[in-house]
């Protein structure tokens, strides 16, 4: 895995599929992909970032060589649209809610952790944008849990000393 800026990632992305493309004119006719249905070569081109630049623009070469147009307006309407649904907040964190409180009462370090995920996890975008893992209820929720379990940590931890 390599790590880049998120103002960087244009320019990555247009190195990688600038190597890709010259890999993809001379690609093997036994490569798996040509194996795929059409529909799973619009799915790759849908969830582009699950797959690798070369499988990408393979996945459009095979579906223009069998006669479907691929144009740059449709690629574009695709990540937009694959953008749009990655940076939909994660669903309901109840369970994860309710073991913070419950790890908060018990001595808090668990809690904490917890709590500090829910509040502050972000997830990176394949445009290099990053956006919080979950809503912002849920977010709430995770403030107070990390609260709570650093002060029940604080707790525990005098009562412990305090009793020896």
């Amino acid at each position: 895995m390599v790590k880049i800026k998120s103002s960087d990632f244009e320019k990555a992305d247009k190195v990688l599929t600038a190597i890709s493309a010259k890999d993809v004119s001379a690609v093997d006719q036994n490569h798996y992909l040509f194996n795929f249905t059409d529909e799973e070569l619009r799915d790759i081109l849908l969830k582009s970032d699950e797959w690798s630049k070369y499988d990408y623009l393979l996945a459009q070469k095979i579906l223009q060589d069998r006669g479907h147009k691929i144009d740059t307006e449709t690629i574009n309407a695709l990540k937009e649209k694959r953008i749009e649904e990655l940076a939909k907040p994660e669903k309901n964190q109840k369970l994860s809610i309710v073991a913070g409180y419950v790890f908060a009462i018990f001595g808090g370090l668990i809690a904490i952790f917890i709590g500090w995920h829910l509040f502050s996890h972000k997830k990176t975008l394949p445009n290099g944008e990053q956006v919080y893992s979950y809503s912002e209820q849920d977010r709430k929720q995770g403030r107070i849990i990390l609260i709570l379990g650093t002060l029940s940590a604080i707790i525990w931890t005098a009562f412990r000393f305090i009793k020896s």
